[in-house]
């Protein structure tokens, strides 16, 4: 089954008209590699109508009343949503201010309290007594190996070249 593709919206005359086409299937597997180019240059001109297509029929879309109050509904929704955000900052804060002022827990319903423990330390300090007394906690670091193992020869690994194929933006060659 081929793909569908907005390709041409007509909204003045009849703005119920959309038109689409069909992106054709291959009828057998492409041969070369200049057989795949020129089949991706075609999806991507597909890809290109169809986003001018979906520009369109939004543009149309924009005109309909009831969209308008669609957007008007959500634009309401942000602004109620921004204002509960702002609230929510502002009870934490003034909670917060309570809780560090009394060292009493709040007791108004819905509102709680949660004491989280952190740690400070002196990162030199605590690295030395881990590795005397924690070893398991220090883990090879592979990526990091391994961008040190490009630049200087390390006994055991050895570099080999990886090709890796880019494919150029602009197909259009293949569309002629």
């Amino acid at each position: 089954m081929g793909q569908f593709i907005i390709s041409n919206i007509e909204t003045k005359n009849d703005p119920e008209k959309i038109e689409l086409t069909i992106v054709p299937e291959l009828s057998e597997a492409p041969q070369t590699t200049e057989d795949l180019l020129k089949r991706l240059a075609e999806i991507r001109m597909y890809i290109q109508e169809t986003s001018e297509g979906i520009k369109k029929l939004q543009a149309s879309l924009d005109e309909e009343p009831k969209y308008k109050v669609l957007q008007i509904s959500k634009n309401v929704l942000k602004t109620y949503q921004a204002e509960a955000d702002l609230l929510t900052a502002e009870i934490k804060t003034a909670a917060l201010a309570e809780y560090k002022k009394t060292l009493q827990k709040p007791t108004i319903l819905g509102l709680a309290v949660r004491i989280n423990k952190i740690l400070k330390y002196n990162l030199e300090s605590v690295t030395a007594w881990a590795k005397d007394n924690a070893k398991v906690l220090f883990k090879f670091d592979v990526g990091e190996f391994e961008k040190m193992a490009q630049k200087i020869d390390v006994p055991g690994v050895e570099r080999k070249d990886d090709p890796t194929i880019t494919i150029a933006s602009d197909l259009s060659e293949y569309l002629k």
